[in-house]
C-alpha cells in the first residue's frame, strides 16, 4: 500500500490530494486499518479523502471532479452504502472510466481494468511464496530455520497505455518497474527471428567461404599439375607434350 502511494507520488510529484476509494466491508475495514498504520509515513502536506459511506454513483461523481493535483487510490469497493455489490474488475472499470485522474491499485486483479498501476501483489505470488516454505519443510528443514515472511511479494507495475494517456514517460521509470502493454520495438518483437536469420546467414557464409577455399585450392593444384605435365623433371625444360600442344594449336590456327 505504501509503495503504491509512493510510486504514484513519484509519477505525479505535484499531487496534493489522495482520494481513497474504500468500502465498509470486512476487507475494506482491514484495508483502512493497514492504511492507518502507514499514514504517518506519508507527506504531511498530502490531503486525504475517503469514499466510505458513499454510493457508486457518488464515488464516480467525485472522482470525475478531481483536479490535476489529485490521485485516486482504489483499495476495495465491492459494496456501496446502498448494498449494491460489484466484482473487483467491475468496480475498477466503473471508477477508472469516470475518474479525471489516474487510479492507483495494489492488487493484480485491478490490472487491465483501467488502473495506472502500483506496487502489485496477488494471490498467485502469495501462494508461490507459501508453497516454497511448505516444500522447504517437507524436505527436512525445521520451522525455526525458515525465514519469517512479513510482507507480500510485490512487483512495481505500470500500464503503459494508461500512463501514456496521463502524460507519463515510461522510458524514464526505474528498471525495477514492470511495464504492461508497452509497444515493442521491431528488434524486441522479432528478436528470435532476427537471431535465427543471422545464424542461418552466418552458416551460409561459412559454407561459401569453405567452398571458395576448396575451389581455389583445386585450381592451384590443377595449375601445378599442368606445369608438371609440360616440364621435363630432369632438365626443367619444356618437354615433348608441350611441343605437341603448341604445334596442334598452330595447325588449328592455320
Amino acid at each position: 500500500m505504501l509503495g503504491t502511494i509512493e510510486l504514484g507520488l513519484q509519477l505525479f510529484p505535484n499531487t496534493r490530494l489522495l482520494y481513497i476509494v474504500n468500502d465498509n466491508t470486512t476487507t475494506g475495514k482491514a484495508n483502512k486499518l493497514r492504511f492507518e498504520n502507514i499514514r504517518s509515513q506519508l507527506p504531511e502536506e498530502l490531503k486525504l479523502t475517503f469514499s466510505e459511506d458513499k454510493s457508486m454513483q457518488q464515488v464516480q461523481s467525485e472522482v470525475a471532479r478531481l483536479d490535476e493535483n489529485s490521485l485516486v487510490l482504489l483499495m476495495s469497493f465491492t459494496m456501496d452504502k446502498d448494498n449494491y455489490r460489484f466484482s473487483f474488475s467491475e468496480s475498477a472499470q466503473l471508477i477508472t472510466r469516470s475518474s479525471a485522474r489516474p487510479v492507483l491499485g495494489f492488487w493484480d486483479f485491478y490490472l487491465g481494468n483501467g488502473i495506472i498501476g502500483g506496487v502489485i501483489t496477488g494471490g498467485f505470488d502469495q501462494g508461490q511464496t507459501a508453497g516454497k516454505l511448505g516444500i522447504a519443510t517437507l524436505t527436512g528443514n525445521t520451522i525455526s530455520t525458515l525465514p519469517v515472511v512479513e510482507t507480500s511479494p510485490v512487483i512495481p507495475t505500470i500500464d503503459h497505455n494508461i500512463a501514456h494517456h496521463f502524460g507519463v514517460d515510461t522510458d524514464k521509470l526505474p528498471n525495477n518497474v514492470h511495464i504492461l502493454n508497452r509497444q515493442l520495438t521491431f528488434l524486441e518483437q522479432y528478436r528470435k527471428l532476427i537471431y535465427l536469420v543471422l545464424v542461418i546467414f552466418g552458416l551460409l557464409l561459412l559454407i561459401v567461404l569453405i567452398q571458395a577455399t576448396r575451389i581455389m585450392r583445386q585450381h592451384h593444384n590443377h595449375n601445378k599439375l599442368a606445369v608438371r605435365v609440360e616440364l621435363d623433371p630432369l632438365t626443367g625444360t619444356k618437354n615433348r607434350e608441350f611441343f605437341h600442344q603448341i604445334s596442334n594449336a598452330l595447325l588449328i590456327l592455320q
